[in-house]
């Protein structure tokens, strides 16, 4: 149920087709199998669209491969 509501709160907000996309923590719940597709589909999506995607993950390796260019924020600071 919980993976269902993922799912649709992501195709919900792509289906508005604002110019950028929101994303905290969106795997959390998801099974492994959805966890592993979900960023190359979000990053495919966003190339074709032109979509900007500000992702906050608790796996940085998920963020990695979904993302053009990075920043760590420690302390509320963009840390090097």
């Amino acid at each position: 149920m919980v993976v269902r509501r993922t799912l649709h709160a992501t195709a919900r907000a792509l289906a508005q087709r604002a110019p950028v996309l929101l994303a905290k923590e969106p795997v959390a719940s998801l099974d492994p199998e959805n966890t592993e597709a979900w960023p190359g589909l979000l990053r495919d999506l966003a190339r074709r669209d032109g979509l900007a995607v500000l992702l906050c993950p608790q796996r940085p390796d998920l963020a990695a491969r979904v993302a053009d260019r990075r920043l760590r924020i420690v302390g509320g600071r963009v840390a090097p």
